[in-house]
Protein backbone atom coordinates (compact mmCIF):
# COMPACT_ATOMS: atom_id res chain seq x y z
CA UNK A 1 0.00 0.00 0.00
CA UNK A 2 1.16 3.55 -0.96
CA UNK A 3 1.53 5.74 2.29
CA UNK A 4 0.98 9.74 1.88
CA UNK A 5 1.18 11.90 5.19
CA UNK A 6 2.30 15.80 5.69
CA UNK A 7 3.91 16.51 8.91
CA UNK A 8 3.69 19.97 10.58
CA UNK A 9 4.57 21.59 13.70
CA UNK A 10 2.18 22.79 16.63
CA UNK A 11 1.62 26.12 14.88
CA UNK A 12 0.73 24.66 11.60
CA UNK A 13 4.07 24.82 9.47
CA UNK A 14 5.51 21.78 7.57
CA UNK A 15 8.56 20.55 9.21
CA UNK A 16 11.07 19.48 6.44
CA UNK A 17 13.86 17.23 6.97
CA UNK A 18 12.59 15.14 9.62
CA UNK A 19 13.24 11.42 9.71
CA UNK A 20 9.86 9.53 10.02
CA UNK A 21 10.81 5.75 11.30
CA UNK A 22 8.62 2.78 10.37
CA UNK A 23 9.13 -0.23 12.59
CA UNK A 24 7.20 -3.35 11.60
CA UNK A 25 5.45 -4.97 14.79
CA UNK A 26 3.74 -8.07 13.01
CA UNK A 27 7.28 -9.67 13.09
CA UNK A 28 9.73 -11.15 14.62
CA UNK A 29 7.56 -14.46 14.24
CA UNK A 30 8.28 -18.28 14.05
CA UNK A 31 8.76 -19.64 11.06
CA UNK A 32 9.06 -23.12 9.80
CA UNK A 33 12.90 -22.28 8.91
CA UNK A 34 13.35 -19.62 11.42
CA UNK A 35 12.50 -16.86 12.77
CA UNK A 36 10.92 -13.92 10.43
CA UNK A 37 12.12 -10.15 10.88
CA UNK A 38 11.38 -7.25 8.98
CA UNK A 39 13.76 -4.18 8.75
CA UNK A 40 13.29 -0.57 9.86
CA UNK A 41 12.15 1.79 7.30
CA UNK A 42 13.04 5.87 7.42
CA UNK A 43 12.27 8.30 4.72
CA UNK A 44 12.55 12.14 5.31
CA UNK A 45 10.07 14.78 4.70
CA UNK A 46 10.30 17.00 1.91
CA UNK A 47 10.56 21.01 2.09
CA UNK A 48 6.78 20.49 2.33
CA UNK A 49 6.77 18.37 5.43
CA UNK A 50 5.53 15.24 2.74
CA UNK A 51 6.35 12.09 2.51
CA UNK A 52 5.16 9.11 0.55
CA UNK A 53 6.31 5.41 0.55
CA UNK A 54 5.11 2.06 -0.11
CA UNK A 55 4.65 -0.22 3.34
CA UNK A 56 3.87 -3.95 3.20
CA UNK A 57 0.83 -5.30 5.31
CA UNK A 58 1.00 -5.27 8.99
CA UNK A 59 1.57 -3.84 11.93
CA UNK A 60 3.86 -0.32 12.48
CA UNK A 61 5.15 1.60 15.13
CA UNK A 62 5.89 5.26 13.24
CA UNK A 63 8.11 7.52 15.04
CA UNK A 64 8.70 11.62 14.53
CA UNK A 65 11.92 12.74 14.74
CA UNK A 66 13.71 11.90 17.80
CA UNK A 67 10.88 13.25 20.41
CA UNK A 68 9.89 10.01 22.63
CA UNK A 69 6.32 11.11 22.84
CA UNK A 70 5.56 11.70 18.90
CA UNK A 71 4.61 7.82 17.83
CA UNK A 72 2.19 5.97 17.03
CA UNK A 73 0.85 3.15 14.86
CA UNK A 74 -0.92 1.94 11.99
CA UNK A 75 -2.33 -0.86 10.68
CA UNK A 76 -1.30 -0.98 6.76
CA UNK A 77 -3.63 -3.59 4.36
CA UNK A 78 -2.29 -5.64 1.54
CA UNK A 79 -3.09 -3.49 -0.77
CA UNK A 80 -2.20 -1.51 -3.86
CA UNK A 81 -4.89 1.38 -3.05
CA UNK A 82 -2.80 4.89 -1.76
CA UNK A 83 -4.08 6.28 1.48
CA UNK A 84 -3.35 9.25 3.90
CA UNK A 85 -1.53 8.26 7.09
CA UNK A 86 -4.15 9.45 8.97
CA UNK A 87 -6.96 6.82 8.45
CA UNK A 88 -4.60 4.22 9.01
CA UNK A 89 -4.04 5.33 12.73
CA UNK A 90 -5.17 2.69 15.67
CA UNK A 91 -4.51 2.65 19.48
CA UNK A 92 -3.57 -0.20 21.13
CA UNK A 93 -4.02 -2.02 24.36
CA UNK A 94 -7.28 -2.69 26.32
CA UNK A 95 -10.44 -0.51 25.08
CA UNK A 96 -12.06 -1.14 28.27
CA UNK A 97 -16.04 -0.43 28.19
CA UNK A 98 -15.42 2.95 26.59
CA UNK A 99 -14.40 2.48 22.98
CA UNK A 100 -14.93 0.01 19.95
CA UNK A 101 -12.65 -1.99 18.73
CA UNK A 102 -11.36 -1.93 14.51
CA UNK A 103 -13.10 -5.39 13.84
CA UNK A 104 -16.29 -6.59 15.18
CA UNK A 105 -19.25 -9.46 14.46
CA UNK A 106 -20.79 -7.25 11.54
CA UNK A 107 -18.09 -4.30 10.30
CA UNK A 108 -14.23 -3.50 10.09
CA UNK A 109 -12.09 -1.43 9.55
CA UNK A 110 -9.55 -2.51 6.29
CA UNK A 111 -6.93 -0.32 4.34
CA UNK A 112 -9.01 3.01 5.98
CA UNK A 113 -12.08 2.32 5.18
CA UNK A 114 -15.25 1.25 7.23
CA UNK A 115 -17.07 -1.73 6.06
CA UNK A 116 -20.33 -4.10 6.45
CA UNK A 117 -20.38 -8.08 6.70
CA UNK A 118 -22.00 -8.86 3.91
CA UNK A 119 -24.06 -12.22 5.05
CA UNK A 120 -24.39 -13.93 1.11
CA UNK A 121 -20.87 -13.56 0.45
CA UNK A 122 -19.46 -13.67 3.69
CA UNK A 123 -17.14 -10.75 2.82
CA UNK A 124 -17.43 -6.52 3.83
CA UNK A 125 -18.35 -3.98 1.64
CA UNK A 126 -17.19 -0.48 2.33
CA UNK A 127 -19.84 1.89 3.04
CA UNK A 128 -20.39 5.39 1.52
CA UNK A 129 -22.98 7.91 -0.56
CA UNK A 130 -23.36 8.39 -4.28
CA UNK A 131 -24.67 11.30 -6.04
CA UNK A 132 -25.16 14.88 -6.14
CA UNK A 133 -26.12 16.88 -2.81
CA UNK A 134 -29.61 16.57 -2.17
CA UNK A 135 -29.79 13.08 -4.33
CA UNK A 136 -27.55 11.12 -2.83
CA UNK A 137 -28.02 7.09 -2.11
CA UNK A 138 -26.06 4.58 -0.31
CA UNK A 139 -23.38 3.09 -2.36
CA UNK A 140 -21.53 -0.36 -1.44
CA UNK A 141 -17.92 -1.29 -2.65
CA UNK A 142 -16.76 -4.43 -3.46
CA UNK A 143 -16.56 -7.30 -1.24
CA UNK A 144 -12.91 -7.70 1.14
CA UNK A 145 -11.56 -10.56 3.40
CA UNK A 146 -11.45 -10.22 6.48
CA UNK A 147 -9.07 -8.10 8.61
CA UNK A 148 -9.88 -9.35 12.32
CA UNK A 149 -5.58 -10.69 12.42
CA UNK A 150 -4.33 -6.87 12.09
CA UNK A 151 -6.94 -5.18 13.78
CA UNK A 152 -6.12 -7.61 17.19
CA UNK A 153 -6.41 -5.06 19.85
CA UNK A 154 -7.24 -2.45 17.85
CA UNK A 155 -9.55 0.77 18.15
CA UNK A 156 -11.59 2.08 15.31
CA UNK A 157 -10.27 5.45 15.20
CA UNK A 158 -12.49 8.40 14.64
CA UNK A 159 -11.59 8.92 10.92
CA UNK A 160 -10.98 7.35 8.20
CA UNK A 161 -11.38 6.91 3.87
CA UNK A 162 -15.07 6.90 3.86
CA UNK A 163 -15.98 7.91 7.31
CA UNK A 164 -15.88 10.10 10.27
CA UNK A 165 -17.06 11.02 13.55
CA UNK A 166 -18.07 14.58 14.22
CA UNK A 167 -20.12 16.05 17.04
CA UNK A 168 -20.29 12.05 18.27
CA UNK A 169 -22.21 11.11 15.00
CA UNK A 170 -20.42 8.92 13.10
CA UNK A 171 -21.19 9.39 9.19
CA UNK A 172 -20.60 8.00 6.12
CA UNK A 173 -18.80 10.08 2.77
CA UNK A 174 -19.92 10.45 -0.41
CA UNK A 175 -16.52 10.99 -2.46
CA UNK A 176 -18.18 12.66 -5.49
CA UNK A 177 -19.19 15.52 -3.16
CA UNK A 178 -16.29 15.21 -0.41
CA UNK A 179 -19.11 15.90 2.31
CA UNK A 180 -20.12 12.85 5.04
CA UNK A 181 -24.05 12.05 5.74
CA UNK A 182 -25.07 10.96 9.56
CA UNK A 183 -26.80 8.00 9.38
CA UNK A 184 -30.12 6.40 11.06
CA UNK A 185 -32.54 4.13 10.65
CA UNK A 186 -36.00 5.57 10.11
CA UNK A 187 -39.66 3.53 10.29
CA UNK A 188 -41.75 1.19 12.28
CA UNK A 189 -41.39 -2.76 12.65
CA UNK A 190 -41.14 -4.10 9.44
CA UNK A 191 -41.04 -0.80 7.60
CA UNK A 192 -37.41 0.07 8.24
CA UNK A 193 -35.30 1.80 5.88
CA UNK A 194 -31.79 3.92 5.74
CA UNK A 195 -32.02 8.02 6.02
CA UNK A 196 -29.58 10.41 6.65
CA UNK A 197 -28.73 14.14 7.31
CA UNK A 198 -27.58 16.91 4.52
CA UNK A 199 -23.57 16.44 4.19
CA UNK A 200 -21.33 17.81 6.35
CA UNK A 201 -17.44 18.99 5.52
CA UNK A 202 -15.14 17.28 6.47
CA UNK A 203 -13.51 17.21 9.95
CA UNK A 204 -10.28 14.80 11.38
CA UNK A 205 -10.42 14.39 14.84
CA UNK A 206 -7.96 11.91 17.17
CA UNK A 207 -9.11 9.71 18.99
CA UNK A 208 -11.03 6.17 19.53
CA UNK A 209 -14.65 5.86 18.20
CA UNK A 210 -16.92 5.18 21.55
CA UNK A 211 -19.46 2.57 22.24
CA UNK A 212 -22.02 4.98 22.56
CA UNK A 213 -22.98 7.75 19.76
CA UNK A 214 -25.50 9.89 18.98
CA UNK A 215 -26.88 8.08 16.02
CA UNK A 216 -25.03 4.46 16.66
CA UNK A 217 -23.29 2.10 18.95
CA UNK A 218 -21.64 -0.67 19.33
CA UNK A 219 -23.04 -3.62 21.16
CA UNK A 220 -21.77 -7.48 21.85
CA UNK A 221 -19.11 -6.59 18.50
CA UNK A 222 -22.43 -5.32 16.49
CA UNK A 223 -22.29 -2.10 14.77
CA UNK A 224 -26.17 -0.99 15.24
CA UNK A 225 -27.75 2.09 13.78
CA UNK A 226 -30.23 4.35 15.93
CA UNK A 227 -34.26 4.72 14.51
CA UNK A 228 -35.03 8.05 14.77
CA UNK A 229 -38.37 7.71 14.84
CA UNK A 230 -38.59 4.40 17.46
CA UNK A 231 -35.61 5.14 19.57
CA UNK A 232 -34.35 1.71 19.05
CA UNK A 233 -31.26 0.01 17.70
CA UNK A 234 -30.60 -1.78 14.58
CA UNK A 235 -27.60 -3.89 13.68
CA UNK A 236 -26.73 -3.33 9.75
CA UNK A 237 -25.06 -5.73 6.96
CA UNK A 238 -24.80 -5.58 3.15
CA UNK A 239 -26.79 -8.10 1.42
CA UNK A 240 -25.31 -9.27 -2.50
CA UNK A 241 -22.90 -9.67 -4.97
CA UNK A 242 -20.54 -7.13 -6.39
CA UNK A 243 -22.33 -4.81 -8.28
CA UNK A 244 -25.68 -5.34 -7.00
CA UNK A 245 -25.27 -5.00 -3.32
CA UNK A 246 -27.96 -3.86 -0.62
CA UNK A 247 -28.16 -2.91 3.15
CA UNK A 248 -29.93 -5.11 5.15
CA UNK A 249 -31.41 -3.54 8.42
CA UNK A 250 -32.16 -6.11 11.88
CA UNK A 251 -34.55 -6.28 14.06
CA UNK A 252 -35.21 -3.40 16.63
CA UNK A 253 -33.21 -3.48 19.74
CA UNK A 254 -33.57 -1.04 22.95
Amino acid sequence: MTLTATFNDARGVPRPAVRIRFTPESNPAPDQGGVLSAKEIEVTTDNNGAISLDLEQGLYLVTIGNAKRDTFRIVVDDSAASADLRSLMVVLGPLGSMYAPASGSNYQKRAGDLQLYNVDTGMFNAVGFVGSAGSESPSFGDGDVSATALNWKAGLSNYGLNYQLKDTKLQWKNPGTALYHTVWVIGGAGMETLSWEAGEAQFISAGIVPLQMVNARVRDGYLQYKNRDTGKYHTLFTLGEDGATSVQIGTAET
